[in-house]
């Protein structure tokens, strides 16, 4: 990151905070060396992250204070070449890690122009199924893995890939792909310098694969900061000319990669809470094929029942099982109370989405005469 030629070129030391001022203002301006640099991030049809970057007149504090924008939808699978203009309206705004405070990054909602989401969007509906459940004051924190790849999308493969057992949590040349400890320190100082609720990482247990967490986060704040650090992940190994696979399973490599998720309600972190999580679990077996439809692509391939994957024709939950469908961390079974882990979702899953999924699943269970949001 000491390349950055933002940081050592472009660094604003007298500029203005609150709302942007739009063209009307900039033009007024007889240059831009007090501006600011906004990077405008959205998820695209197939999931995957987007962006473009505007120069505005004020620092943002807040979502609030950034225009909307547009896009080009129809080059995004997001419109057609006819009514191409998608609206990028502003969420969530972070110190951008790579250009460096002042300048920001702004998570955005793609919005088509019969103003619904845009197709790959679900932040909007998963917002409204939270409001309509907040009183069980939701944690979430999820387990995002990856394959770090080269510039041909192919995995980085080290030491012997039928050798899984050296790969987690390893250390040293024969566990760790060319660049990857860089890239993956890189990704933690940048979320944590951008204000992302990063809490963690490791090497994980397939040949070139990592994890990295985030949370505990409150609400609809689990997928803006979820968002958020996928894009810097892609930045941070595009340093080193290398890709990040999100993908749930590649031929060459034994086993899959998921997003787990992690869910604690008010109920299960008070006294008695091990009983709700019970319930809770559950409730998610019975809509185990909504779950599955909900959460993302190459999942008939990775829950195989084997590589440390549940099964997906069957659903099981039980205490430290890394094998079935929820596990109820050790820890947990012992204090009776605490979180559950979903292993289900896999690593491409939209976290609005799987967020959404799971906050139904408690209003079936903890609120069952509230009318459920369709």
């Amino acid at each position: 990151m000491a390349d950055n030629l933002f940081q050592d070129v472009f660094v604003p030391d007298n500029f203005a905070s609150g709302k942007e001022g739009g063209a009307s203002v900039l033009a007024e301006m007889p240059d831009f060396l007090t501006c600011i640099v906004a990077e405008y991030v959205w998820v695209d049809a197939e999931g995957r992250t987007r962006s473009k970057c505007k120069t505005v007149d004020a620092k943002p504090e807040v979502a609030e204070d950034c225009s909307i924008w547009c896009f080009n939808g129809a080059a995004t699978g997001q419109a057609n070449s006819k009514n191409s203009d998608v609206y990028l309206v502003p969420r969530k705004v972070f110190d951008d890690p790579v250009r460096g405070a002042p300048h920001v990054l702004v998570v955005c909602e793609a919005i088509s122009a019969s103003m619904e989401p845009a197709a790959g969007n679900w932040r909007a509906e998963c917002a409204e199924v939270l409001e309509k459940y907040q009183a069980c004051d939701p944690w979430f924190g999820f387990e995002q893995e990856y394959v770090l790849c080269d510039e041909e999308g192919e995995p980085c493969v080290c030491g012997h890939e039928d050798d899984t057992g050296m790969f987690y949590c390893g250390r040293g040349a024969q566990s760790t792909p060319k660049y990857m400890r860089d890239i993956m320190g890189d990704h933690y100082a940048m979320c944590m310098r951008g204000g992302i609720k990063i809490s963690g990482m490791n090497l994980e247990a397939i040949a070139g694969q990592g994890e990295f967490q985030i949370g505990p986060c409150k609400g609809i704040n689990i997928g803006d900061h979820m968002i958020a650090a996928r894009h810097i992940l892609h930045k941070a190994a595009n340093k080193y000319r290398r890709s990040i696979s999100f993908k749930a399973t590649h031929e060459e490599l034994v086993g899959g990669s998921g997003m787990h998720a992690n869910l604690s309600t008010r109920q299960t972190r008070g006294d008695g809470g091990l009983d709700v999580i019970e319930k809770i679990a559950k409730g998610m077996g019975a809509k185990h094929k909504d779950a599955l439809a909900a959460y993302g692509e190459g999942n008939i391939e990775r829950m195989s029942g084997k590589n440390l994957s549940p099964d997906m024709g069957s659903f099981r939950f039980g205490v430290a099982d890394r094998t079935a469908s929820v596990r109820v961390p050790r820890g947990v079974g012992i204090v009776g109370k605490g979180y559950l882990e979903d292993r289900r979702p896999s690593a491409n899953a939209d976290p609005y989405r799987v967020t959404m999924h799971l906050m139904r699943v408690l209003g079936l269970v903890l609120y069952k005469n509230v009318p459920q949001v369709k």
